[in-house]
């Protein structure tokens, strides 16, 4: 070995300390790397916010899709009529036989139809069923052990939990009360308003004026409440033949809460200071519909009687006080399932 390279050999460890040192970061780099990351994450946020509601928009326009079709098939097999929207002191008045509609037999008499055992099925549960749906058996189950007093309600109560198809991703705070026989009863949760015109009944021995939706007049063609002309027109009953124009007639729409105060949200025309048979008239009257649900824009999410679910949009804003209410959606829809006439009045 030369003199120069025993002089030189001492070197390497320090080339290898410095080759060491080099594969870390200096804070520079670091700072640089976390202000990229967070200015990429606030690039993408708001669009995979976006993404998301996107998904539970689609979601909740399936609900709209199935809950019409399960209607529509439930009323091919019970003789055209879909399951009727009541308590237990009208249904007898309109299904004496009980033929119309679906019932649950063999357990519940008690302030019911004396005599008899037969209450009408919860709408829920009715199409929860033709959905085929696991939970309605539980829910079934939850009845009959509540009418009994039995201690294993609260078990199938708490086993049967949601319907998930009357429930949307978007709905923070569903309904735990939906309307039935018992004026009450839970059955689960629900996140949708149902159009009490076409479900309901006209009930003469109560209110001679309750129950008559918004048709023309059939000499002059014009427009009018219902309460304003008590003989003219009724609700339909879940007659699904009698509804005119379908595609155009809303079965059921976002509801929930904001509009009902955890009792269900029913949409009728049947009141003489609406002005108008569509949706935006009765939210203008009874108050408003959740239409911020799926966008900040507003807009909300509508089941039609042809068996179509489509998002419709609020084209036109007024305000009552600081509240913004819709005064006209696209495309239009009606609550009264007849011929509206021409309107003589615009939305105050």
């Amino acid at each position: 070995m030369t003199l120069w390279t025993r002089c030189r050999m001492p070197e390497a460890p320090l080339r290898v300390k410095a080759r060491q040192r080099s594969k870390g970061f200096t804070l520079i780099e670091v700072l640089v790397v976390v202000a990229i990351i967070a200015l990429l994450l606030s690039v993408l946020l708001p669009s995979l916010s976006q993404a998301r509601e996107q998904a539970k928009r689609v979601v909740c326009l399936t609900n709209m899709s199935n809950m019409p079709k399960a209607t529509l098939t439930f009323a091919t097999e019970h003789r055209g009529f879909a399951q009727l929207i009541g308590t237990y002191q009208e249904w007898p008045v309109v299904d004496a036989n009980y033929t119309k509609y679906e019932y649950q037999n063999g357990f519940f008499s008690h302030g019911m139809i004396a005599g008899t055992t037969n209450w009408l099925k919860p709408w829920p549960i009715a199409y929860a069923k033709q959905l085929g749906l696991s939970g309605y058996k539980r829910a079934e189950q939850y009845f009959e052990e509540a009418a009994q007093g039995s201690k294993e309600a609260s078990y199938y109560y708490k086993k049967f939990g949601r319907v998930e198809v009357l429930v949307c991703p978007s709905d923070k705070d569903p309904v735990n009360n939906v309307w039935s026989p018992t004026g009450g009863s839970v059955v689960g949760a629900v996140s949708y308003a149902a159009n009490e015109d076409v479900f309901g009944i006209s009930d003469p021995t109560t209110n001679p004026r309750e129950g008559q939706p918004w048709s023309e007049d059939p000499k002059t063609h014009v427009g009018r409440s219902g309460d304003e002309t008590p003989t003219r027109a009724k609700r339909l009953e879940g007659d699904m033949g009698k509804i005119v124009r379908p595609s155009e007639v809303v079965l059921y729409c976002d509801g929930g809460n904001e509009d009902a105060s955890n009792e269900p949200a029913l949409l009728i025309t049947n009141s003489g200071s609406m002005n108008g048979p569509y949706l935006e008239n009765y939210e203008w009257v009874w108050g408003r519909l959740p239409h911020y649900r799926h966008s900040p824009k507003g807009g909300l999410a509508v089941a039609f009687a042809d068996g179509s679910g489509k998002y419709v949009q609020p084209i036109e804003w007024k305000k009552r006080g600081n509240v913004p209410y819709v005064k006209r959606y696209a495309p239009r829809v009606r609550v009264s399932p007849y011929p509206v006439g021409i309107l003589t009045k615009e939305q105050p």
